[in-house]
């Protein structure tokens, strides 16, 4: 029986390991696990009376105590009341119906406003539950103590139990009671306040939702006509004063929103202002800096600088500080009230103009100028919206003079013939600026006939998206600027990776950032032509489509986050493990062989660590992680053993250290340098040049010879062998002092000259010298060599080498020799010559 219930415990446990992480399409909250109900009433031993009594005695005192102090809750009632007074505010101020009549960029904003508060009240449910949780647990636990006491006193009651004892467990239950209902009032002020906070998080989905739905709304009259023509557009009786009353009102909504963000410490506002402040004296100090090397340049009678963008940016710090504080604005608070941005983009436009690089007037004339004008007309638009003729009107008037300004800069670049033109940024802008013809054309076109919505909506992405990229070209050329000097400087730098590096790290920042700024501008672009949504949603609904594998449901956003994840991991662990190497390890007394060991161990605990997020990310929970971990497990038993075997014999080498890189070994056969220790297999390229993988479970099994392990000293061996006669003494004597002028041989050993023994022709020699640069013992083997061959013949000491005689007989001699029975000897015999002959 009991073999069978732990079975089905097994299968119970695997069938919930494979439950589905997400669900299909939408996000849905996925309610917690139902807490695991009151157990049973539990009667106390008698003998454990006592020591129960006196702990849970201690127990109920404190929950009364803590009952008697101040409610935590009492200091979050007031902030969900400014999140309460917020929320009516915009409740009434537009019913669902009237946010139809908006436009665009205030429902926009009253998204964002929308979205705040919830985020503001996602953060007070989070101080609400730490807050009640201690509560909530005091009250389970009084619960079931209570409980098991009045089992206890129902015991009592039967006259099993001392009179002493029974009255303890009657006092007992009466403190516990007690305690409960101290405990009651706390907890009814806070159930109370969380029913309130329930209708706040309800009325911010329903405005929310009205939002949403008000903006699709919108969005869907694009292409339908939602006015009478020009020519037939009169003066409507609508009462300007109201329509001026519903602007300042949007207005202050707006300002007091602007307010609350900035009281607030969402996002990155405080990182962007730690920023912000170190990156001004850091500007003035460059700029203090080069005006002072212009000072001694010029009285030192050298050349002035060229007017470029990097001198441009020292020059005028103030303007660089202001340009790049408004674009963090946009890049580090993307949910700030629009009023914020607007701002930030007003801020922007004198600095921007003060800071376009040279160049730049080739590639774009006077556009930088017309642009900016172009988006300050387009923002007086707001003091016109309480007159709908006149405020059409003024679209239409700006919309004209954007193409004819437009139409007039393409024509006098064709006419000036503007080499910036030529190229692929050049080409870019010429694009630009007819597709910003065609839509303008369309916006007139649109506002004649009656269609004031997409006119509107094409005349102001026009204008802003061309403004917002004139925004970013100009903050890139400051951001490059300063990155140029910045590893400009690279040869002073103290880190080893910036100084060897810097070109290739200042292209991947200028790339990096470019890319951002790139998304940034078609973003923004898409939104203010109205198809970020539907691209949005559309993408949305591919990626979070979810399909059935078995028991997990895994969908392609899930397959993308996993894949972009372990990019991430893998790119973090080779920096960290270049790092380590070039940097951290080599600053440190560490032996041999461990600083490769650490680097490469930390690189496959961050890639081990990346898989586990990636995985995680992907929408897996640890019960299916183990339930894939057993099956990966079962997978290793049967078919991945010797993978197993040479993951494991990597941590081995790693550990242990028997070879590192550089290391000259020879196993089986190969013999080569070590390039490359991996956790599975190990490179050893050879000296032919070939790269050689072995596999680690080989290294620790096989007969290993390192050369280098614990040093670089290496023996030279040299067989000389000399003709008979030669002085044995005199030919050591001119050996050994021959190997000691070599360079490379060491002194500590000192050679050593072997007489071996007697050859066949030769007296046989050995020399054996010692030297401490293994990497170069061949050539020193070969000017050994050299330098002995050099010495002997000096010394007119002889070597024996083989010689062959060659007899040559007539032909009628060798017949005749042959019909006697003696055979002759052939053309070619060899006869051995031992010794040299004259």
């Amino acid at each position: 029986m009991r073999r069978t219930t732990g079975w089905l415990c097994a299968l119970l446990w695997l069938s919930m390991a494979a439950v589905p992480a997400f669900a299909q399409s939408k996000t849905v909250v996925v309610p917690p696990a139902a807490p695991e109900g009151p157990k049973a009433p539990v009667a106390i031993a008698v003998a454990d009376i006592p020591l129960r009594a006196d702990a849970d005695e201690r127990f109920a005192e404190a929950v009364i105590l803590r009952a008697g102090e101040e409610d935590p809750t009492e200091q979050l009632s007031p902030q969900l009341d400014a999140v309460a007074r917020s929320v009516d505010e915009k409740a009434k101020m537009f019913r669902p119906g009237d946010l139809r009549a908006l436009p665009v960029m205030r429902l926009e904003s009253f998204e964002r406003h929308w979205k705040f508060d919830e985020r503001r009240f996602a953060r007070w449910q989070d101080s609400m539950r730490a807050a009640t949780a201690p509560y909530a647990q005091s009250a389970s636990q009084l619960s079931q103590r209570r409980a098991d006491w009045e089992a206890t006193q129902q015991v009592a009651s039967g006259g099993n139990m001392p009179a002493a004892l029974s009255s303890r467990v009657d006092a007992l239950v009466a403190q516990m009671k007690a305690a409960e209902q101290a405990l009651s009032k706390p907890l009814a002020r806070q159930i109370a306040l969380g029913r309130r906070a329930n209708l706040v998080d309800a009325r911010i989905q329903v405005g929310l939702r009205s939002v949403a739905d008000a903006i699709e709304f919108i969005d869907s009259r694009l292409i339908r006509l939602d006015s009478p023509p020009l020519w037939k557009a009169r003066q409507g009786t609508t009462d300007s004063d109201d329509a001026m009353t519903s602007i300042k009102n949007g207005i202050a909504i707006e300002a007091r929103f602007l307010a609350e963000y900035g009281a607030s410490d969402f996002g990155n506002q405080r990182a962007l202002h730690v920023l912000q402040v170190l990156l001004l004296p850091v500007l003035l100090l460059l700029s203090w800096r080069a005006r002072r090397a212009r000072r001694e340049a010029a009285r030192a009678g050298a050349e002035p600088e060229p007017n470029d963008a990097t001198t441009r940016v020292l020059q005028r710090p103030i303007s660089s500080w202001l340009l790049l504080s408004m674009m963090g604005v946009l890049a580090f608070e993307p949910d700030a009230p629009l009023l914020a941005h607007q701002f930030a983009m007003l801020v922007a436009l004198i600095p921007v103009l003060r800071l376009l690089p040279p160049q730049s007037t080739r590639l774009l004339g006077v556009w930088p100028y017309v642009a900016t004008a172009l988006y300050l007309l387009e923002r007086v638009a707001i003091f016109f919206l309480a007159n709908a003729l006149v405020y059409r009107w003024y679209h239409l008037v700006l919309a004209t003079l954007a193409l004819a300004m437009t139409l007039w800069l393409l024509w006098r670049s064709r006419r000036q013939q503007h080499s910036g033109l030529e190229g692929r940024i050049g080409r870019a802008v010429h694009i630009a600026a007819w597709v910003s013809v065609a839509l303008l054309v369309t916006s007139i076109v649109s506002n004649v006939i009656g269609n004031v919505s997409l006119a509107e909506m094409l005349n102001s992405g026009v204008i802003d998206s061309g403004y917002l990229g004139l925004v970013l070209y100009a903050g890139m050329t400051v951001a490059v600027a300063l990155l140029q000097l910045l590893f400009g400087r690279g040869g002073d730098a103290r880190l080893r990776v910036v100084r060897e590096n810097a070109t290739p790290l200042l292209t991947l920042i200028v790339r990096l950032l470019t890319l951002g700024a790139v998304i940034g501008w078609a973003v923004f672009t898409m939104n203010r032509f109205r198809v970020f949504r539907p691209v949005y949603a559309f993408f949305e609904a591919i990626l979070t489509r979810s399909f059935q594998v078995g028991e997990i449901a895994i969908s392609l956003g899930h397959v993308l986050v996993f894949f972009v994840s372990i990019y991430v991991a893998f790119w973090a662990a080779k920096a960290t493990r270049y790092l380590l190497q070039e940097e951290v390890l080599t600053r440190m007394s560490l032996p041999r062989g461990v600083g490769n060991s650490v680097a490469s161990l930390t690189y496959y605990a961050v890639l081990m660590l990346g898989a586990l997020v990636a995985l995680t990310a992907a929408g897996f929970k640890m019960t299916q992680l183990a339930f894939i971990f057993g099956a990966l497990g079962v997978g290793i038993g049967f078919g991945l053993q010797n993978v197993v075997n040479n993951f494991v014999s990597g941590l081995i080498l790693m550990f242990e250290r028997p070879i590192q890189p550089g290391d000259v070994v020879e196993i089986t056969g190969t013999s080569g340098r070590v390039r490359e220790i991996g956790m599975r297999a190990t490179t050893i390229k050879t000296f032919d040049g070939a790269d050689v993988v072995v596999p680690n479970g080989t290294l620790l099994s096989e007969k290993l010879t390192n050369w280098t392990l614990l040093d670089k000293n290496r023996r030279i061996d040299i067989d000389i062998g000399v003709a008979y006669g030669s002085d044995p003494a005199q030919l050591s004597a001119i050996l050994q002092r021959t190997a000691l002028q070599t360079p490379g041989i060491v002194t500590s050993p000192e050679p050593v000259v072997l007489f071996m023994g007697f050859g066949a022709s030769a007296l046989n020699f050995s020399v054996r010298a010692w030297t401490y640069d293994y990497d170069n013992s061949a050539t020193i083997r070969s000017d050994l060599v050299t330098r002995i061959y050099a010495a002997l013949n000096e010394a007119r000491i002889e070597m024996p080498f083989p010689q062959q005689d060659v007899h040559l007989r007539s032909v009628s001699e060798a017949v005749g020799k042959m019909l006697q029975g003696t055979p002759a000897p052939r053309a070619g015999d060899e006869e051995d010559a031992p010794g040299p002959k004259a």
